[in-house]
């Protein structure tokens, strides 16, 4: 009598296979979306990052001219006024982050670029932007797979002027 009234403690293993299919099943939805979020926030950083060397380099030109002939030598100079946290800079002087590489640059015709690269990553995708000798910014976005293409969707949605499938 006593073994009948004792209440059987723990889970079956009918039980336990449901929970951990369930689990499986919402982490395979989820996980894609996670994924594309960070690639999204990442991208958003870059744009972030391109438009203040962006300002950063009208103001320098607005204070000094045209400048004499640089050629991604405006990060490493502090020229550009510009606090920036580098991780250490390769032998273009562009400046290594976490995730991009960031390449700005001046002529001596007044045109200046910004070629931003994300590193450290299977998605890779360069971003660049361009100032013409009349001032006009430009905005590029390039992508070698299918999660670069999202990225570089969603910048044209932003106002970015192209897109370019650079997977030749």
């Amino acid at each position: 009598m006593q073994n009948i009234l004792l209440k059987k403690k723990g889970f079956t293993l009918i039980e336990l296979l449901v929970v951990v299919l369930i689990i499986g099943i919402l982490s395979s939805v989820a996980l894609p979306q996670y994924t594309k979020a960070v690639e999204k926030a990442r991208a958003t950083e870059a744009v972030t990052t391109i438009g203040s060397l962006e300002k950063a380099i009208n103001l320098w030109k607005l204070s000094n001219g045209t400048p004499n002939s640089y050629h991604g030598t405006l990060l490493e100079n502090d020229e550009l006024d510009i606090e920036f946290s580098c991780l250490s800079f390769d032998g273009d002087h562009c400046c290594l982050t976490k995730n991009f590489r960031y390449c700005p640059s001046c002529a001596s015709d007044g045109t200046c670029d910004i070629e931003t690269y994300r590193i450290n990553s299977n998605t890779y995708y360069p971003l660049i932007a361009w100032r013409d000798a009349a001032g006009k910014w430009t905005h590029k976005c390039g992508y070698f797979d299918e999660a670069g293409k999202g990225v570089c969707q969603s910048l044209k949605s932003q106002g970015w002027d192209t897109e370019e499938n650079w997977d030749y």
